[in-house]
């Protein structure tokens, strides 16, 4: 009996350990699976906010598409930047150098200096 006994005694500890190291491999292996669990779920909210704002700019666009389409905005376009016109019509371009002689007289040498000195000669000359 008392073999009996000194095995139960052994195999006890050593079931204990076999029990120990499985649980440290599971929990181990559980540990991983969340972190890992936690990168994916981060990227894919991130992947989330990426289609949002890529929908966002699709709509965006076509919005422009559609005013681009559209003969009136077109027109506008042509008149403004290329300076076209409608038969009969007459377009008058104001010169902006003109102006700014007219504003500040026909002196050059005041063209020349820097902006504060053109603002109070504009704001207090007389």
């Amino acid at each position: 009996m008392k073999d009996s006994q000194k095995k139960k005694s052994i195999t006890i500890p050593a079931m204990f350990c076999v029990v120990f190291i499985i649980l440290v491999f599971v929990s181990i292996s559980l540990v991983r699976e969340i972190a890992r669990n936690r990168i994916i779920d981060t990227e894919i909210k991130k992947i989330e906010d990426e289609a949002e704002r890529l929908e966002v700019k699709n709509l965006e666009i076509l919005e422009l598409v559609k005013e681009l389409e559209d003969t009136d905005f077109l027109e506008k376009e042509a008149r403004l930047k290329l300076g076209l016109q409608k038969p009969g019509e007459n377009v008058v371009v104001i010169n902006r150098i003109g102006q700014e002689k007219q504003i500040f007289g026909e002196s050059d040498s005041l063209n020349n200096k820097i902006n504060p000195v053109r603002w109070r000669y504009y704001f207090f000359r007389r």
